[in-house]
């Protein structure tokens, strides 16, 4: 279904967003895993979320929409789920198939697509996992809409989805001095080196209106989790207040204020 010049094919603005993520696919882990209170702090909540609720499911059949150089894919496979990791990087992919040659008993399928048209049956998985990408989508609502309707089309009834998003009222927070750990705190020179296209797209989304969408897919929330109120710059080198942000995060009123949302979704099948 999708050729292999996707880059070539594909609309402008989702052309820069491959040749983004192509171009630090090398170096990605590395960039996330030196930002330890902001990108590493997420990365780590999406993937310890998404394991606690895969344990307590039934989801046998999983798709790792958006799937990057594959920490979460590869965590799944571990637990010997049967994954289908989708990205539209294809330099990504091929970190994530490097990564995963080294797991014992694991069948990886890895398949360059878009999430708004994905190129599986409808019903094919018990669960859909896609962190990390709705941010980076250039056309707002449209693309939103697409890749809500395309993840519940290859859900089975009541199978679930696991849905992440920054949210708006935490920018607030970022506009207070000292709340962001400037790039030039953490970033290697070597880092500099690697030629890329900026990324343009990183919205930030009220949690209203993305339930809704999902709501009008089907898609009806059963669980949540928060990640990261107090703004990155402060907790930086504070462990009190990384304590205090964990409780933060569990607090209705606070939580409104947190970075990013993880929602987890049934699929409903409505009447008629």
């Amino acid at each position: 279904m999708y050729a292999q010049d996707l880059t070539n094919r594909a609309p402008r603005p989702l052309s820069e967003v491959v040749n983004h993520f192509d171009a630090i696919a090398p170096v990605y882990y590395d960039i996330v895993d030196a930002y330890g209170t902001g990108l590493s702090y997420y990365h780590r909540k999406e993937i310890e979320t998404t394991l606690e609720w895969v344990s307590k499911s039934e989801s046998q059949r999983i798709l790792d929409a958006g799937c990057g150089p594959g920490r979460l894919t590869l965590a799944l496979l571990s637990d010997r789920r049967s994954v289908v990791s989708l990205d539209l990087s294809k330099n990504m992919l091929h970190t994530l198939r490097h990564r995963a040659s080294g797991l014992a008993g694991a069948e990886l399928r890895a398949i360059r697509g878009i999430v708004g048209a994905l190129p599986f049956a409808s019903g094919s998985f018990d669960l859909v996992v896609c962190n990390e990408v709705l941010e980076h989508l250039p056309r707002f609502p449209a693309d939103a809409e697409f890749m809500i309707a395309e993840i519940s089309r290859v859900l089975r009834p009541n199978g679930h989805a696991i849905l992440e998003f920054p949210l708006v009222a935490h920018s607030l927070l970022r506009r207070l001095p000292n709340s962001t750990v400037p790039w030039s705190s953490f970033a290697r020179p070597e880092w500099e080196q690697v030629p890329r296209p900026p990324l343009r797209f990183q919205r930030r989304f009220w949690r209203h209106s993305i339930e809704r969408m999902m709501r009008n897919r089907g898609l009806w929330v059963v669980s949540q989790r928060f990640a990261r109120v107090i703004p990155s710059g402060y907790i930086r080198g504070n462990e009190r207040l990384a304590k205090l942000d964990i409780l933060l995060e569990r607090i209705p009123i606070a939580r409104s204020l947190a970075r990013e949302v993880i929602l987890l979704a049934r699929k409903i099948e409505r009447d008629g």
